[in-house]
């Protein structure tokens, strides 16, 4: 299942150009603190690099789908950019003519100005500064698409030496960890957000 935002205007009196974690990534370097129901969000602010000039954002979509069926042999737990694991894997996918839903998905997404390649499986690290402010961007997650996060496990990018996948778990006192490959949980895919 895929869900979505819908489309259309945004509040021009709540555009800010200066990335902070949860507001709504309107594209071209454009925040806003509201939204309308009609409003086209490109992704929600997750975290902010204000030394370089640099954010990262969830896209408002997710779908539900498994890791990978089969181990690759490729160990990317300490590669900290999500986008430079998502490529690894990919490209090791490729070369056994394999497939990884997961990363597939996410490299694969577009919309709201988001284009093919762009978006990627965000990493261990970047789902652990996620988790630091997971509540507003839940919040305006749930804004931006009309409907709250129903996952209770996010995958990630990081892949450990015994060929697990990282999990986040944010359904309430539930523990965050490795998890096989077999099993099903939801995706969102990141994107680098420059402003």
């Amino acid at each position: 299942m895929i869900m979505k935002n819908n489309n259309a205007k945004i509040l021009p009196q709540n555009e800010v150009f200066a990335a902070e974690v949860g507001l709504f990534d309107l594209g071209n370097g454009k925040f806003a603190r509201k939204i309308t129901r009609r409003s086209r969000v490109r992704s929600i602010v997750a975290i902010v690099d204000e030394e370089q000039h640099l954010a990262y954002g969830l896209c408002p979509v997710y779908q539900m789908t498994s890791w990978c069926p089969t181990c690759l042999g490729v160990i990317t737990q300490h590669i900290a950019s999500g986008m430079e694991a998502t490529r690894l894997l990919l490209d090791e996918a490729a070369e056994r003519e394999i497939s990884l839903p997961a990363a597939e998905f996410c490299a694969n997404y577009e919309g709201y100005g988001v284009k093919k390649g762009e978006a990627f499986l965000l990493s261990k690290t970047e789902m652990r500064k996620i988790t630091i402010s997971a509540e507003r961007i839940f919040k305006s997650w749930k804004l931006a698409c009309n409907h709250s996060l129903d996952w209770q496990m996010l995958f990630t990018s990081t892949v450990n030496t015994d060929y697990c996948v990282w999990g986040e778990s944010f359904s309430g006192t539930a523990v965050s960890g490795w998890k096989y490959q077999c099993r099903t949980f939801g995706v969102v895919p990141m994107v680098r957000i420059r402003y």
